[in-house]
């Protein structure tokens, strides 16, 4: 540690006060919990770069930081930063200190503002604080821009499927004699009728197909969690949590071995693979990069045609009613089995409309695989510099080094 650095505490750096409870009046200010944003709201109880800090619940000892003017509600504690301090520095400082494990009360985990305000730290110079804000800020600020760039890319991929293969409006404004808006060589595959069929009525000419004629359905399964031997670095083994990531699934939480893969009777399941959580978590739709396994929550269809990933994807992605209808064992536990998940129907378009919806679609999904990559290789070099200039253990320009190398 430098010698230049501090021995203080909390309440010496940061002004440390609860929220208060959140104001009915819908606006555009961000409204803050235990965990995070939750809502909007019309007025704000605390200015630009506050900490939020989670006081009671699940999520007691949580922290967050709001660069805009937001609301704090009961739930957390909202904290100021002090003449002398960085309020950035502070947020990564509090991150790194794991408030949670300082709770009260066995029922309702509990914070309070004198637990935060008594917390012992050693702290550099305020400009220090600064640059140090600055290294790890910069590493956040291109992750959540990554991470809205996807959003968007997303939500234009999700448009032009809606379009095309729920509203049908091409054929909708065919059928009314109007323009699709669409190019010619892309409007004319598109016909001008609807026909009935077991799903409703759908484009003249088009088909319906049960899930196991698009490809192979493979349940995943556990190795034994008792030896751990079976667990390691050498597969992707894809649970539900990771499906809760997003779409991309670029990374497992955990990983098989060669010999925990050996047991595996499920097929290792390939680029393009589409994952369904079909067992109390249903509808989480993800679609993997690289080779995997899965856990038996978990349905998966290996595309016979990989042209049609996204279309499967993208169809049980925005048709979760239809994964619920066919499910059993009520609200509590809901299973939707291996031969239930094959018997489903869905839409099957002409192959050609497929490969135009492709063209659109695969650049998208491709640019979304690759920054989420790039998100999981800037979140570990943040949380690998993180402790080590929080502490003083790794010098700035040693840090700045290590980013430009990389």
């Amino acid at each position: 540690m430098n010698s230049d650095w501090i021995d203080t505490s909390i309440g010496n750096c940061l002004e440390v006060s609860n929220g208060k409870t959140k104001p009915p009046e819908k606006g555009s200010f961000s409204v803050f919990g235990s965990n995070g944003e939750i809502d909007k709201c019309k007025n704000t109880n605390t200015p630009e770069n506050t900490i939020i800090i989670g006081r009671v619940g699940t999520y007691c000892g949580s922290v967050h930081f709001s660069q805009e003017k937001c609301w704090v509600t009961d739930n957390a504690m909202k904290a100021i930063a002090k003449e002398n301090s960085d309020a950035r520095f502070f947020y990564y400082l509090l991150k790194k200190y794991d408030l949670g494990r300082l709770k009260v009360g066995s029922g309702q985990p509990l914070l309070n503002q004198s637990i935060i305000n008594s917390i012992e730290i050693s702290s550099p110079p305020k400009k220090y604080q600064k640059i140090i804000s600055q290294i790890l800020g910069t590493l956040d600020e291109k992750i959540e821009l990554n991470k809205k760039t996807n959003k968007i890319l997303e939500e234009i991929a999700k448009a032009l499927f809606k379009s095309w293969f729920i509203d049908f409006d091409p054929v909708k404004a065919k059928a009314k004699g109007r323009s699709t808006g669409l190019p010619d060589e892309i409007s004319d595959l598109f016909p001008d009728s609807f026909q009935d069929s077991e799903i409703g009525q759908i484009p003249n000419s088009w088909d319906i197909k049960k899930i196991s004629d698009w490809g192979e359905t493979v349940c995943g399964k556990t190795p034994s969690t008792r030896n751990e031997s079976y667990y390691g670095n050498d597969y992707m083994f894809v649970t539900i949590p990771d499906l809760h990531k997003g779409l991309h699934v670029t990374s497992s939480s955990k990983g098989l071995s060669k010999s925990g893969a050996e047991l595996q009777s499920k097929k290792l399941l390939s680029k393009g693979s589409i994952l369904v959580s079909c067992i109390a978590t249903p509808g989480l739709i993800g679609v993997i990069q690289e080779s995997c396994f899965t856990n038996q929550q978990i349905n998966s269809i290996t595309p016979n045609n990989k042209n049609c990933t996204w279309f499967i994807a993208f169809y049980l992605l925005m048709n979760k009613d239809l994964l619920l209808s066919f499910g059993g064992g009520g609200s509590v536990f809901f299973n939707l089995n291996k031969s239930k998940f094959d018997s489903i129907e869905i839409l099957s378009p002409p192959e050609k409309i497929i490969d135009k919806f492709n063209q659109f679609v695969f650049p998208l999904m491709d640019k979304c695989f690759a920054l989420k990559r790039e998100i999981s290789f800037l979140s570990n070099i943040r949380d690998t510099l993180l402790p080590k200039l929080i502490s003083g253990e790794l010098s700035i320009p040693d840090s700045e080094k290590i980013i430009e190398d990389l």
